[in-house]
C-alpha cells in the first residue's frame, strides 16, 4: 500500500468524524450554544478545543510556540462563555481547517519518523490516529450533551 492510499484511507476517516462534528456544531440552538451545566461542556468551549486541536497538529511551528487562543482571544476554558466564538466563527475554522487537513495529508509522509509531536506516535501515520481519536472523543461528549438536551445528535457515519 502506498503512501497515497494511507493518505486516502485516512482522509475518508477523519472525513467522517469531522462531518458529525459539524453537524453537532449546526445542531445546537443559537441560545444553548455557549452554555453548559458545567462549564467544561459548553459547547462552544468544547468546539472551539476541536478546531484549535486540529489546527495545532497541522501547524508547522514547534508545538511550544503554537499560540493557544490565538484564533479568538480567548482559551476554551475560559469562565466568561460570552467570549468564547459563535457557530458561524467555529464553522468558519473549521472550513479552514479541514482544506488544510486534506492539502497536509496529500503532502505529509505518513510512514516518516513522528519528530514534532512524539507522544502522538513513532510515525506521522500515528499523528492522524491520534487527531482522528481526539475528535471522536469530543464528538461524542457533543453527542451526548444533545442527546442530554433532548435534541437531535447527529447521524453516526
Amino acid at each position: 500500500m502506498s503512501n497515497s492510499d494511507i493518505s486516502s484511507v485516512m482522509h475518508d476517516q477523519c472525513r467522517r468524524p469531522l462531518k458529525m462534528f459539524r453537524d453537532a456544531v449546526i445542531a445546537f440552538p443559537a441560545d444553548e450554544w455557549k452554555k453548559g451545566e458545567i462549564d467544561y461542556l459548553r459547547p462552544a468551549g468544547v468546539a472551539y478545543h476541536v478546531v484549535e486541536t486540529l489546527d495545532f497538529y497541522l501547524s508547522d511551528q514547534p508545538p511550544d510556540k503554537f499560540g493557544w487562543g490565538g484564533r479568538f482571544g480567548v482559551d476554551w476554558e475560559d469562565k466568561d462563555s460570552e467570549r468564547l466564538p459563535g457557530q458561524g466563527e467555529i464553522i468558519g475554522y473549521l472550513d479552514e481547517m479541514e482544506d488544510k487537513f486534506q492539502q497536509w495529508l496529500k503532502k505529509a509522509d505518513l510512514m516518516a519518523a513522528e519528530a514534532m509531536y512524539p507522544w502522538t506516535g513513532s510515525l506521522v501515520l500515528g499523528r492522524v490516529v491520534y487527531v482522528a481519536r481526539h475528535l471522536q472523543h469530543h464528538v461524542s461528549e457533543m453527542s451526548l450533551e444533545l442527546t442530554r438536551r433532548g435534541l437531535q445528535s447527529p447521524e453516526w457515519l
